[in-house]
């Protein structure tokens, strides 16, 4: 190789550094943003719901669900606790191809079962589609269409909090989803973790500018009348991503923290992995059917490139395992120009840094801060779990992974 070609080889791998370390470490800046933001709000004040004169919204509570009668049950009958008038508002469970007694357990509890059929299901989002497709006009009477899975806990006051923003003005919801860790299991405990960091600092920060956020599968709330104008086509396994670039084409997501859905976490580092692989195999599904869509959203505004990034830079393990490889690369490797490694060092170490503070702030805000702490020094079994998730993704088809057990 003669030292011309040496030299465009160093220039060509620094310009794929600079390409890639660029979105890396927009994601830390827009993170470190969030994280000074979040150190000044009051939280308190985003949990109250203020009382309404307002006729009460109707809300249809859609529940898709595969072979989910061991934890249909329960949750229909914890929806009986919502502080709520009973009148303004019904379940209906979509039933995809169910081989169990799903279909028996909604009826028993007075829903309204709709059972899809197929010898094969097809996963939550097409069981949404289905539903819109086919049973639209029995949401004539309904003001607002909430999304939840078939495990899910609210609080009572649930409904009560989305009301009250669709009352002023909301037209997309997502609502607050904590997640519930199995305590003894570390896998479980981080991925809990990770999900309420990312609403405790990112959405609070994002409601808290009048930014949008993004869906999160369960505790999504729509107004009817937009829903009118034309429901989006569901053809991956990442319903959550579709939507939300389905809503940021029609406008904001609000972030809702007064209303409240318990999302259970996987026990088994297992469970983890299958959950993490339906989200990675979404993901590429999502890449390769919106890449123009995506392209058209970046052009809206930096308002939605926090939400952007949330939804394709998953998973954020991956994201910082990312800058940490550009760091190290970028300290080692012979420089094409020296000012450029300098400036790339310090980009990347302080997005480094910011990564450490915001996993590191977050026990200051969480509650039982020594369970998780004790599970941050498993990170680093965290990676390899997300590398498992990718051969479970490689090796699946099913259209429902279960997470559980």
């Amino acid at each position: 190789m003669t030292l011309w070609e040496r030299e465009l080889w160093v220039e060509l791998l620094w310009g794929g550094l600079l390409a890639a370390a660029i979105p890396l470490g927009m994601d830390a800046a827009f993170r470190g943003f969030f994280l000074l933001t979040r150190c000044f709000i009051r939280p308190d004040r985003d949990r109250s719901v203020g009382p309404s004169g307002s006729r009460p919204l109707r809300f249809a509570l859609v529940i898709p669900a595969h072979n989910e009668a061991g934890v249909l049950a329960t949750t229909l009958q914890d929806l009986e606790r919502l502080a709520y008038p009973r009148e303004a508002w019904q379940v209906f469970v979509v039933a995809d191809a169910c081989t169990d007694a799903t279909a028996a357990v909604a009826r028993r509890a007075e829903a309204v079962c709709l059972e899809k059929p197929g010898l094969r299901p097809q996963g939550k989002g097409r069981a949404l589609q289905w539903f819109w497709e086919h049973h639209r006009d029995q949401l004539q009477s309904f003001d607002v269409l909430v999304v939840l899975d078939a495990d899910s806990r609210v609080e009572p006051s649930f409904l009560a909090g989305l009301a009250d923003a669709f009352h002023r003005g909301a037209e997309q919801v997502q609502a607050w989803v904590q997640p519930v860790p199995e305590l003894t299991r570390w896998a479980s405990v981080l991925a809990a973790y990770s999900e309420w960091l990312s609403q405790e600092v990112d959405d609070r920060a994002c409601r808290y500018w009048g930014w949008p956020v993004r869906f999160r599968g369960t505790g999504m709330a729509f107004r009817v009348d937009t829903l009118r104008g034309g429901w989006p086509v569901l053809c991956t396994k990442a319903e959550d991503v579709e939507l939300t670039l389905w809503g940021l084409r029609q406008g904001s997501i609000d972030f809702v923290p007064a209303a409240v859905v318990y999302d259970p976490k996987p026990v088994t580092a297992l469970g983890v992995a299958r959950q993490r692989a339906r989200w990675l195999q979404g993901q590429w599904e999502v890449f390769r059917h919106y890449g123009r869509d995506i392209v058209r959203l970046l052009g809206r505004g930096i308002r939605i490139w926090p939400c952007l990034l949330a939804i394709l830079g998953r998973p954020k393990v991956g994201a910082l395992m990312g800058r940490l490889c550009l760091f190290v690369l970028v300290i080692s490797l012979p420089p094409a120009v020296e000012w450029l490694r300098k400036a790339l060092g310090i980009f990347l170490g302080g997005a480094l840094l910011v990564d450490m503070a915001y996993y590191g702030l977050g026990l200051l805000w969480v509650e039982r801060p020594s369970l998780y702490a004790n599970a941050l020094l498993r990170a680093p079994l965290y990676v390899l779990l997300w590398l498992w998730s990718a051969l479970v993704a490689v090796g699946s088809r099913r259209p429902w992974l279960r997470a559980r057990g």
